[in-house]
Formats: C-alpha cells, sequence, structure tokens
C-alpha cells in the first residue's frame, strides 16, 4: 500500500483535502468526548479553542501547499494533542 502522497497528483490538492478531512474529524471526536466521557465545560471550550486553531493551520497549510506550511502543521499536530490531554487534566482538577 501506498502513502497518501505518493499517489497524489503533483500539486498535492488530494492530500492536503485528506489533511482538512482528517482534522474536521479529530475535532469532532475531542468535543464528542465531552458528550461520552465525565469531562466538563472548560474541556469542551479548549477542545473548541484548540480545535480551531489546529484548523486554521490545517487550512493555512492547505492553501499555500508549501514545505514551511507543512513543517507549521507538523509542529501544531505534535502540541495539539498534548494540550488537550493537558485541558482534560485540568477539567477534572478544578
Amino acid at each position: 500500500m501506498l502513502m497518501l502522497p505518493a499517489v497524489d497528483d503533483d500539486d498535492g490538492r488530494t492530500t492536503f483535502r485528506a489533511i482538512l478531512i482528517s482534522t474536521q474529524l479529530l475535532i469532532v471526536a475531542s468535543v464528542a468526548l465531552t458528550f461520552i466521557a465525565p469531562t466538563g465545560p472548560l474541556y469542551f471550550l479548549l477542545a473548541i479553542i484548540l480545535g480551531l486553531s489546529f484548523y486554521y493551520v490545517a487550512c493555512r497549510a492547505s492553501v499555500s501547499r508549501s514545505k514551511s506550511a507543512a513543517k507549521q502543521l507538523l509542529h501544531a499536530s505534535v502540541i495539539y494533542l498534548p494540550l488537550l490531554y493537558l485541558a482534560m487534566l485540568i477539567d477534572k482538577i478544578k
């Protein structure tokens, strides 16, 4: 099985479309956790803020399609999940 960029066309449209769809699904999953698990309103608010921030970086990368924007997206994805876990922890302690 080939990795997604290996089967993509030259301009990267398919790859960045998949990135945007994955980011949207990630936001839905993190917000849905509020209704499934015992998390509070603080987590809900921070999940929305972090998710929208991550989606903003993904949109910027999708529009510019540069290596610099892809690196920023990588860094944002590495930062997103620990901050989301931290939000969950702070909400539980509060």
